[in-house]
């Protein structure tokens, strides 16, 4: 079984293919296309959805679904080139690689419009790294010298100036370079808009993320272009507050650059959520075949403290990576209890570490364990007794006192408990073996 899930490669023109589209999302895209194409003005669309919830992976895909249809198509990444200092720069740098290279005459065009007003916001930025050296270099002792007083003051004066006279160059620089945005948008023989999708945002650093978006607002947000933002509202948000300060509405700060929200929907087929569905998609890339009734229970029980935990997309990846180790360490065939054990310290060290770090520790027995971890919650309708599920049953019988091993002793499985080596111990020792991040 491999211990890392493979990387899903999307091709480019691949779209919503049964093979990728696991959740069914096809239906989803096709009318968010739909909806930017019949649109009478420009949008900026937020794409919201949670850390690990396959933002990604529905982008790719979409990409495919434009490029299917031919819609003209610009995507970056904003995680991978969070370390260009120039947001400006780095998506008109899209722009232009986007545009065809046999189109020399547009290429040629937007360089130039686009090269003036970068050479403008990349003068003003070094005057306020000026204005900021400045600042550190002269303390109120040394404006005790009138000359560097007078130097200094002039200096501040002479960056006033500029930035004055140079106000109405930028401001014209701006509207060319938008004047010529526009036009390479709607230089498609069937008027179709330019999807300028920016994913990752919620990644990158926390003051790339908010001048990107300023600087779709202010730059880029022109007739026939429109953004798709996709991000974790909820950490851009904090970007916000860690930028501008706690005080500030970072709510609706966003909502000043974002026209539309919308969320993924999430999938199930009516039976399995979502998340069931893509654990056993995962399981199937990593090697793991289901052929006993064993290793069935690998499946049954991810289902269980999937639904238990709502986990998302990303907290399954890891818990998978942590059974992997686990069930390669063994390299041999397991009984079921150790299967069920093995599944629960995995999924309890992505979703519960500190309970699973003081469990590692011997400092848990199962009562603890069952009131830090959740467990008191987690019940099997088919099983009638007062553990709840056989899972709790299993900790009971291995982490239990001798009173609640006693009330255990009508089941055959006893004898598993009496056993001197403590599975839950061995687990926990093979899976700290090796730990991936």
């Amino acid at each position: 079984m491999k211990i890392r899930l493979p990387e899903l490669e999307i091709p480019e023109d691949a779209g919503f293919s049964r093979d990728f589209d696991m959740f069914e999302r096809k239906a989803y895209g096709v009318r968010l296309l739909d909806i930017i194409q019949r649109a009478d003005d420009n949008l900026v669309i937020g794409l919201d959805a949670a850390w690990g919830e396959g933002k990604s992976t529905f982008i790719s895909m979409w990409s495919g679904h434009l490029r299917q249809n031919d819609v003209p198509l610009v995507v970056y990444d904003a995680f991978t080139n969070d370390y260009q200092e120039s947001a400006f720069i780095a998506l008109a740098s899209c722009v232009y690689d986007a545009i065809p290279e046999k189109e020399t005459e547009r290429r040629e065009e937007f360089l130039s419009k686009a090269t003036s007003l970068g050479k403008i916001l990349l003068r003003s930025s070094a005057r306020i790294a000026t204005r900021a050296a400045l600042g550190v270099a002269i303390d109120d002792s040394a404006f005790e010298s009138a000359s560097v007083e007078s130097e200094g003051a002039a200096l501040v004066d002479q960056l006033i100036a500029s930035k004055i006279a140079g106000a109405q160059q930028e401001k014209e620089e701006r509207a060319a370079f938008r004047a010529a945005l526009s036009e390479l948008a709607g230089s498609g023989n069937d008027g179709s808009k330019l999807v300028f999708v920016i994913d990752e945002l919620d990644r990158c650093r926390p003051a790339f993320a908010l001048e990107i978006i300023e600087c779709v607002k202010h730059f880029f947000a022109v007739p026939g272009v429109s953004f798709v933002l996709v991000m974790n509202r909820t950490q851009v948000e904090e970007s916000v507050r860690c930028t501008y300060g706690q005080g500030i509405d970072a709510h609706t700060y966003l909502q000043k650059f974002v026209n539309l929200w919308t969320a993924l929907p999430s999938k199930g087929n009516g039976v399995l959520s979502g998340a069931q569905l893509y654990m056993r998609n995962c399981l199937g890339r990593m090697g793991f075949e289901v052929q006993t009734q064993e290793q069935n229970v690998v499946v049954e029980q991810f289902d269980q403290l999937i639904g238990h935990y709502r986990m998302t997309l990303r907290e399954i990846e890891k818990a998978l990576t942590n059974f992997a180790i686990v069930s390669n360490a063994i390299n041999s065939r397991m009984y079921s209890h150790y299967y069920i054990l093995t599944v629960f310290l995995a999924v309890l060290k992505v979703v519960r570490p500190g309970v699973y770090a003081d469990l590692a520790k011997e400092l848990l027995d199962y009562k603890s364990l069952s009131e830090r971890a959740g467990l008191v919650s987690l019940v099997d309708e088919y099983w009638s007794r007062e553990e709840g599920c056989y899972l709790r049953f299993l900790l009971c019988g291995y982490l239990g006192t001798d009173a609640q091993r006693e009330s255990l002793s009508d089941f055959s499985s006893l004898m598993e408990f009496r056993r001197s080596e403590n599975p839950v111990a061995n687990i926990i020792k093979w899976m700290e073996t090796l730990e991936y991040t």
